[in-house]
């Protein structure tokens, strides 16, 4: 059996088996985990495809709360080797729009190096990452090479990542990288900032501070998911203000501990009715 497009059901099965630990059910999924893979093999929503490509997610971002809540987009084009010749501030991120996990930060002290951006965003050009890793909805993006603002927090330093999980236009769970060097922990929340009891992959952060702006945070998440069965509104509370980084349709596969979780996340999710492979 094949989902479409290329998504191999019995690679994705088995792999799914190796990390999670049990088999999915994909006839009646029910846990948040067998969800995701659901979607990626039968949900052919087109608003699915436009906001997996980053470029497509700023258009709705716009389309929902305006462009303040964006990142300054400098440039996107197909040609990297166009980078070299743009005027473009001190600092800046290159990445694209098509794929996830990779981009350059450039910054006057980590100055651009042009011989190993240029071919590394070709190869990024080249490669087709729903073939990669399974998922429908990065099949039909145009390739396109970003140079975004370089966000920054009120004292000029990195900003931490929030990962809105939002169903049906509600947040039931905030992920929290924080900045910590030397160390993948991260945390999860509810919406009024109260510290959920498991943790996914990672080890747990411990309790963190309430960011600044949660509440504007929060409702523009929702304003931006109402749109969707379920979406993760990737977020940061930037010296600019609330700031939407990425919408993420797919979010990575972990297992909860403890297990119910994977359950209970589950049951918040009602996936379209109607929808077969």
């Amino acid at each position: 059996m094949n989902g479409g497009n290329g998504l191999d059901l019995p690679w994705i099965t088995r792999r799914f088996r190796r990390k999670m630990g049990y088999r999915p059910n994909l006839a009646d999924p029910r846990t948040f985990n067998e969800k995701i893979v659901w979607r990626a093999l039968n949900d052919r929503n087109p608003l699915l495809a436009e906001t997996t490509c980053k470029l497509g997610a700023r258009r709705h971002v716009e389309r929902v709360v305006g462009p303040a809540y964006l990142p300054e987009l400098y440039h996107e084009t197909a040609d990297p080797v166009t980078l070299p010749g743009l005027d473009l501030p001190a600092e800046y991120v290159i990445k694209p729009s098509h794929m996830c996990g990779r981009w350059f930060i450039v910054t006057p002290e980590a100055p651009a190096q042009w011989e190993r951006i240029v071919p590394e965003a070709r190869g990024w050009l080249e490669t087709t990452y729903a073939k990669r890793h399974g998922l429908w909805g990065y099949w039909p993006i145009p390739h396109r090479i970003m140079v975004e603002e370089l966000l920054r927090d009120a004292r000029g330093g990195p900003v931490a990542d929030y990962k809105f999980h939002v169903f049906h236009g509600r947040v039931e769970m905030i992920l929290v990288v924080p900045l910590r060097s030397g160390t993948k922990a991260r945390s999860y929340f509810d919406a009024d900032w109260n510290m959920l009891p498991f943790h996914r992959g990672y080890p747990s952060a411990g309790a963190l501070p309430r960011p600044e702006r949660l509440n504007e945070m929060v409702q523009v998440a929702e304003a931006i998911g109402s749109a969707f069965d379920f979406v993760r509104v990737d977020m940061y509370n930037a010296s600019r203000g609330v700031t939407v980084g990425e919408l993420t349709q797919y979010p990575g596969r972990n297992p909860f501990v403890p297990a119910r979780f994977d359950r209970h996340y589950g049951s918040c999710w009602r996936l379209p009715m109607g929808v077969s492979a």
